[in-house]
């Protein structure tokens, strides 16, 4: 295993289980140490509020705080990864 390269994966698909992002991140965190899995949700396709009350959510837009949250989460990375899916981008 390799160490050293602080490694943060970005997931912003809403899907409930995000199978391929979750696949891959396992695979990345096998082959380095310091690998850590976010999940970001843009309220915009299938997260569990909308599961459970139904609709498309709010329109995916992040505000200014939360655009924040998300950047002080990736403070000290060396290598950033960003996953989405098609579907939930307009």
């Amino acid at each position: 295993m390799v160490g050293g390269v602080r490694t943060k994966l970005v997931c912003l698909e809403d899907g409930i289980t995000s199978c391929g992002f979750r696949k891959m991140a396992a695979y990345a965190a096998r082959l380095n140490d310091d690998t850590e899995a976010l999940y970001v949700t843009t309220n915009r396709y299938r997260g569990i509020r909308n599961a459970l009350f139904g609709g498309l959510g709010s329109g995916g837009d992040l505000n200014d705080e939360e655009v924040d949250e998300v950047a002080h989460g990736l403070l000290g990375a060396d290598l950033v990864g960003f996953s989405s899916m098609t579907g939930t981008r307009t």
